[in-house]
């Protein structure tokens, strides 16, 4: 029930539930059972996707933490636990340390389940994206395209989660900027995700946003806004801008404002992020720091000559992370919406 909450954009509602599942997880872990700390993951993957990033880390160290007395450091479920933690902290803090984590996490499930095995496919996944955010694209780009080949063959080309895994490496190439390649992946993801859930899916709107940037970026700016401005007022029709797939349309919206120096607009978003960003995952969370920053350089630029874009936290394209990078569900993708 508090997932179809969390998936319907009703937080508070969501979020009962889960602390009520939180506050029975002494006993779950006390069990020692496997499938307790599964079921404990999964809650630790929703509280992250409704905002609340402590108590999503919290849980997952608590889990990890039961999984190394009973399984061992070395056990694929421990070692999966370990990477999705890691990946948490990376998503909040941008630090070394849990880039190397990642790493280590990964490179360690690939020698235990194999190169071929889908959850280690879905490690190097994580791994993919966070090179792509950090501008590796040569390793971004190798590591995702080995993923979406893997799923192709274990999963077949029409599954949803391979179109997700192809859905984010054109995400990869359009960092990248390799344009054409882009609109390629993210169109056959659009595609495949119209058939199986239709247009206002949660789902199909993610890969639009980014058919819609790669459009924007191969010149074709009418049609882009068009699209932006569809797909943020349907998100936030069903979501409300509480929800995370909000904000990161909103995002890619407020960008296309500011590249076309339509600097009154893009306030009112960045305004709005900051606001709720505040609230959840909380005023030191590294997104909510970078929502800060374009909101100041923003109303700076407001106040100088028209002219070509001066400041650089506004020339560089303000692509995030995917919007619920960390909050996915262990091979299951279809039961998270953003």
């Amino acid at each position: 029930m508090g997932l179809m909450y969390s998936n319907m954009g009703k937080n508070e509602e969501a979020l009962k539930l889960f602390d009520r599942a939180y506050v029975s997880r002494v006993k779950l872990l006390e069990s020692q059972s496997p499938n307790a700390c599964n079921a404990l993951s999964l809650i630790a993957v929703l509280y992250a996707n409704i905002g609340h990033v402590n108590k999503s880390e919290m849980l997952y160290r608590e889990v990890l933490s039961s999984q190394e007395d009973v399984l061992g450091a070395q056990h694929p479920d421990t070692l999966w636990t370990l990477n999705h933690l890691s990946v948490i902290l990376f998503s909040k803090e941008r630090s070394e340390d849990s880039i190397r984590s990642v790493e280590k996490s990964t490179t360690d499930l690939e020698t235990l389940l194999g190169e071929n095995n889908l959850d280690t496919l879905w490690v190097f996944h994580n791994l993919a994206m966070i090179y792509a955010f950090l501008g590796r694209f040569d390793e971004a780009e190798k590591h995702q395209e080995r993923v979406v080949q893997g799923y192709r063959i274990g999963l077949g080309p029409d599954h949803i989660n391979t179109l997700y895994m192809i859905n984010d490496l054109g995400d990869c190439y359009l960092r990248a900027g390799k344009f054409e390649k882009a609109e390629k992946m993210i169109r056959e993801a659009f595609e495949g995700k119209r058939k199986h859930f239709g247009l206002r899916s949660q789902y199909t709107l993610y890969s639009e946003t980014l058919l819609a940037c790669t459009l924007k970026e191969l010149g074709h700016r009418d049609e882009a806004e068009k699209m932006y401005t569809r797909i943020y007022e349907t998100t936030l029709e069903t979501l409300g801008f509480d929800h995370s797939g909000v904000w990161w349309v909103a995002n890619y919206l407020a960008e296309f404002y500011v590249e076309g120096q339509r600097w009154r607009e893009a306030k009112v978003l960045y305004e709005k992020l900051l606001e709720v960003k505040t609230k959840f995952p909380g005023s030191g969370h590294a997104n909510t720091c970078h929502a800060r920053d374009l909101l100041q350089a923003t109303k700076k630029q407001m106040g100088s000559p028209t002219g070509p874009t001066r400041n650089t936290l506004l020339n560089r394209p303000a692509r995030s992370l995917p919007s619920d990078f960390g909050y996915r569900t262990r091979n299951d993708i279809v039961q998270v919406l953003f």
